[in-house]
């Protein structure tokens, strides 16, 4: 009787597609601008350009998260002194609605890694400039 692991029998039985999805650069060696080249031509070409990045929903969402958090980011600025980094916690508040819109099916399709990169620029952009602009100026130094 042989012992298989878990692990190896379910990436046997994944279909050829998504086991070559699954670590499309193993194997990647050499200098870093080698390593860069390989991972461009092996893993970005035919998948990562043909993704859409700049989409409606990436910038209405990072822009209302950037809105929502520019204004706990003054909150906690007159409060504690601080300004917090909002990119984070957007993508995370981001992958949240999107996957409770796809849940109750008023979005078809959760959104691409490049997309969350895209909404991730917005909202913070939105966020940071509450902190450098509007609090630092108003506490003492």
């Amino acid at each position: 009787m042989s012992h298989r692991s878990p692990r190896g029998t379910a990436i046997r039985h994944l279909p050829a597609r998504l086991r070559e999805l699954r670590a499309p650069n193993r194997g990647v060696q050499g200098t870093p601008e080698e390593v860069e080249r390989q991972w461009y031509e092996k893993c970005y070409v035919g998948r990562g350009d043909t993704v859409k990045q700049l989409t409606w929903r990436a910038i209405i969402m990072g822009s209302a998260l950037g809105g929502i958090l520019s204004l706990t980011n003054i909150y906690i600025g007159l409060k504690a002194g601080w300004g917090f980094g909002v990119a984070i916690t957007a993508c995370i508040l981001s992958y949240a609605i999107w996957t409770g819109f796809c849940k109750i099916r008023l979005a078809r399709t959760q959104m691409t890694i490049l997309e969350n990169n895209c909404m991730q620029s917005a909202a913070s952009a939105a966020g940071y400039s509450t902190g450098g602009t509007l609090i630092r100026p108003l506490l003492p130094i």
